[in-house]
């Protein structure tokens, strides 16, 4: 697990991604708009990090080492129902957006995406995404 400098009050988001430089630049990128983020690099470590952390938000790879992410993502849904997920994957999305077709709070979406595309998936869920905290 890793974080780094928490902004009080802002949104926290767990990134579940086992490849390390996505998950340090998905970080980064959220940092860059003032919402706070946990890395987990593995289905496991991002279950005990879910039991002691408030999140507003899971962005989950689907391709884990440990477990399938929409596991982890229908885990989540079963403790906190209303968490916002995107879901992301290197593979085609076709049948995951058909699997969560009817979660409103859940968003599909392929790698490599870009930061605005990211962003904008997290703000249609309800997550407040503010501006640059330099």
């Amino acid at each position: 697990m890793e974080t780094r400098g928490s902004t009080a009050g802002a949104p926290t988001v767990l990134i579940v991604e086992d490849e390390e430089l996505l998950a340090l630049s998905t970080r980064e990128a959220l940092r860059d708009v003032a919402i706070n983020a946990i890395t987990a690099a593995s289905g496991a470590e991002a279950l005990d990090v879910f039991a002691s952390y408030p999140f507003h938000a899971a962005i989950i790879d689907i391709g884990l080492p440990d477990m399938p992410g929409t596991e982890l993502a229908r885990h989540f849904r079963r403790r906190h129902a209303d968490l916002p997920i995107v879901l992301c994957s290197g593979f085609d999305c076709t049948g995951y957006v058909v699997e969560f077709r009817n979660d409103s709070r859940v968003r599909v979406i392929e790698k490599p995406f870009d930061e605005p595309h990211l962003l904008a998936q997290l703000l249609a869920l309800g997550v407040p995404v503010g501006s640059s905290i330099a």
